[in-house]
Formats: C-alpha cells, sequence, structure tokens
C-alpha cells in the first residue's frame, strides 16, 4: 500500500532539487578558510583592544538639530567637522554637569562606571 500526498501541485517548480551532503554532522564551518595559529593569537590579542560600538538610527531632524547647534557649542569649537557622536557626548555631558542635582550626578557617576567595566 502506497502512500500519497494528501495536497499536489499541478504546477512545476521552477527550483531545482539539490542534495546537500554534510560531512560532520553540524559542523558548518567553510573547509577552504584556514586561519593559522598566529594569526588566532593576534585577534584574540586585539579584539581586546577594539572598542565596542552600537548603531543606532537617529531620525532626519535629530541629526539637523544637532548639526545645526554645533556651531554654538564651546566644546566643539577647535574640530572643523564634528561627527553625530561628539555632539551628542558634550549634549550629554553638559546635561549631566549642568542637570543633574549632585545626588543623582553620583549615581549616574557610579552606574556609567559599572557599565563601562561590563563593556571591557
Amino acid at each position: 500500500m502506497a502512500i500519497e500526498p494528501i495536497l499536489t501541485s499541478n504546477k512545476k517548480s521552477t527550483l531545482e532539487d539539490r542534495k546537500v551532503k554534510f560531512s560532520n554532522g553540524n559542523d558548518f564551518s567553510n573547509p577552504d578558510f584556514n586561519v593559522s595559529d598566529t594569526d588566532n593569537a593576534e585577534n584574540k590579542g586585539s579584539h581586546k583592544k577594539k572598542k565596542r560600538t552600537q548603531t543606532q538610527r537617529l531620525s532626519e531632524t535629530t541629526v539637523l538639530k544637532c548639526r545645526t547647534l554645533q556651531p554654538f557649542m564651546t566644546e566643539l569649537e577647535r574640530a572643523d567637522k564634528a561627527s553625530i557622536d561628539d555632539i551628542i557626548s558634550a549634549l550629554a555631558d553638559y546635561y549631566i554637569n549642568q542637570g543633574l542635582p549632585d545626588r543623582q550626578k553620583d549615581v549616574f557617576e557610579g552606574m556609567y562606571d559599572i557599565n563601562v567595566k561590563r563593556l571591557k
């Protein structure tokens, strides 16, 4: 007794059937890509030195505000073209120093130090 599929399709697929063979079970590494042990040691050492960054989307109006505000920021006078990161960092520093009461500033600095240590 043969088992027949419940759903059948009259259309032929344009995709070709391909068989995939795994030589080592679940090993998905590229066998053609070889890295020497010296490269691995260098990468491990340099990995700790790299600064982690996080990509964040900013709206066009926020970027426009930052770029328009840049000439008025004395912290960025000597920079020919400050990056958005520089501008936001200067704004955050200004708010921390001017907008937070001393107690909240101390709490912020403690939290910031803990988070910086986690990044390392």
